[in-house]
């Protein structure tokens, strides 16, 4: 049986479903049951776990051959590292107790260094969590999702403006949340060569002003790309809800990105969708 944590959320909910299509049998482990009818609908069963808990996700595992492991990530948190630790922890207990064999964990482009990356270290952290285990690991290191693109529709609607933290004119990779799912079903399924890390990305690298035009053509409106300065960072992250401690690790997280630091280590696997068909569907009932 394959275990997918965090089967509610962007990529768990895409992977839960393309798994249901292969016709593996799916077991989704979920903080609210409510928010998983379409999966039960679709034939998973449900379990309900509180993910910083090794007996509740002990239960959830049972019987799992595979399991998808993928960080939480709540801005209001208190510590994102701290809590990574205490997820990580039970995660090795409930998998030592529940005999699962392999783990297929979703981490991130620059997960290869220890420090230096801000929030990014959670992926390094979970990449080596698993280390001393004798389970087979596999983690996908994605780069930048589009999705995160789509907090800014809104204020392009209203005010013709992106904001980023980047540079307007820095082309970074990225992905599609749906590829990323799609690449981990194939993984599951044993559908691509084995390899403790696969590197993954989009067709294109694109910048902050690439995505404003193409919100501006979608939305019929001139959008532009408005970059926030860096000594602005911390009070914006935190005007948008996220802790002291948070907003300093998604800072130099994306100081870490301008810098190159999270590039991949080598040559990442090519995934087809393009920014502008996966904005089209979402802006087309805005």
């Amino acid at each position: 049986m394959d275990i997918v944590l965090g089967a509610t959320g962007r990529v768990g909910s895409a992977l839960a479903s393309a798994l249901l299509t292969r016709g593996r049998r799916v077991r989704a482990v979920v903080r609210n049951a409510a928010k998983a009818q379409r999966l039960r609908q679709m034939g998973a069963s449900i379990a309900l776990a509180d993910f910083t808990d090794a007996a509740t996700l002990h239960s959830a595992f049972a019987g799992g051959d595979s399991v998808f492991v993928v960080t939480a990530e709540d801005p209001a948190s208190h510590d994102a590292i701290a809590e990574a630790e205490a997820f990580l922890g039970a995660c090795r207990n409930a998998i030592r107790a529940a005999g699962v064999r392999r783990v297929i964990g979703l981490s991130s482009d620059g997960a290869q260094h220890a420090t230096g990356t801000g929030h990014l270290m959670v992926s390094h952290m979970l990449e080596h969590a698993f280390d001393d285990m004798g389970v087979e690991t596999v983690f996908i290191r994605p780069s930048y999702y589009y999705s995160n693109w789509m907090l800014s529709v809104p204020v392009a609607k209203e005010r013709g403006v992106v904001p980023t933290f980047f540079p307007v004119d820095l082309a970074v990779p990225m992905i599609a949340p749906e590829d990323v799912a799609q690449f981990a079903a194939m993984v599951f399924a044993e559908e691509v060569g084995p390899r403790r890390v696969h590197e993954i990305t989009g067709p294109c690298f694109y910048s902050a002003s690439d995505i404003a035009a193409m919100f501006g053509e979608l939305l019929g409106r001139t959008v532009t790309a408005q970059r926030i300065p860096e000594e602005s960072w911390l009070d914006s992250l935190m005007q948008a809800g996220f802790s002291p401690a948070n907003a300093q690790y998604m800072a130099e997280m994306t100081a870490a990105v301008i810098s190159g630091l999270t590039a991949t280590e080598g040559d990442a696997r090519v995934m087809p969708t393009l920014f502008r068909a996966y904005a089209q569907p979402l802006l087309a009932g805005t």
